[in-house]
């Protein structure tokens, strides 16, 4: 197909709209957008989809995530991250005491319904969170259901200027806002706590690693993957691929799958169509570019 994902290491201080402007301009693509937005300050893995590849975004929709999240305990800011001024503080000094930090930390794991950052993209009304911040309208937002599916400490407690300062590996569901989870686990410890540095390393099955930077894909040393290949969804070969292409409703003699990728007799996609159990047929959901 034309198009494919791009995966970029965000750096901090740039948002993720602008990334992708950036990409836009430099390559001369003529549709950019990306999976998963990272926070202005976040840094990590985002994944740029390019030209056609941007109509496969639903199907990536629910992967889970994996975050390097620095938790501040001793001060909080409105954002929940270093954006703003600090609007609590306290002294503390949690060194030597990482037994009551893993065991915080583990308490976290599991499916809970979190409450979001107000400065976060969730739209309330047509408005985003933030917009509303902005406009200093009070707003409480509601808890939405999430999961940490898994979280540990990777590094040692330290105390810098009477705050102290750990990193964690997070595993999460879709919707997880470590953010969040930074002052929750302030809220647990009865101190002021915001995030100080995320970064993303996982999403699905794509890594950082693997992620070239915004300096590479600009001049031009950059690689696109094929989302098609990280679809796991059965693959029918048609040897006429005719009344597919005009529409038709593909009869399902293969089974119940959500989801499947028809193709032509060589292999190439054609189509991914959904399963319309009403009628036991298969209808079009995306066309593919042949």
């Amino acid at each position: 197909m034309n198009g494919g994902f791009l995966l970029i290491k965000k750096d901090r201080e740039i948002s993720s709209n602008s990334l992708d402007s950036r990409v836009k301009k430099a390559l001369s693509f003529s549709k950019v957008g990306h999976l998963g937005t990272l926070d202005p300050l976040a840094e990590g893995l985002l994944i740029v989809m390019v030209d056609r590849a941007t109509k496969l975004a639903k199907y990536f929709d629910n992967l889970d995530k994996v975050y390097e999240l620095e938790i501040r305990l001793g001060a909080r800011t409105k954002s929940l991250d270093l954006e703003g001024e600090i609007i609590e503080s306290m002294n503390v000094d949690f060194e030597g005491q990482e037994k009551l930090i893993d065991k915080t930390l583990k308490s976290f794991i599991g499916k809970q319904s979190q409450i979001p950052p107000l400065a976060s993209a969730i739209k309330v009304n047509g408005k985003k969170l933030y917009e509303l911040e902005r406009a200093n309208i009070d707003y409480t937002p509601k808890g939405r259901d999430v999961e940490l599916i898994d979280a540990k400490r990777i590094s040692d407690i330290k105390t810098i200027e009477n705050n102290s300062y750990f990193t964690c590996l997070c595993h999460t569901s879709k919707g997880y806002y470590v953010r969040s989870l930074a002052r929750d686990f302030g809220d647990k410890l009865n101190v002021p706590s915001l995030a100080s540095r995320i970064n993303r390393v996982k999403v699905g099955e794509f890594n950082v690693d693997n992620a070239y930077t915004l300096k590479d894909v600009e001049e031009g040393n950059y690689k696109l993957i094929n989302p098609l290949d990280y679809l796991n969804f059965k693959r029918v070969k048609l040897d006429d691929i005719t009344a597919l292409k005009n529409g038709v409703w593909m009869k399902n003699t293969y089974g119940k799958h959500e989801y499947i990728i028809f193709c032509d007799k060589l292999g190439t996609p054609i189509a991914i169509s959904k399963l319309d159990t009403k009628v036991n047929a298969y209808r079009i959901d995306t066309m593919l570019e042949l």
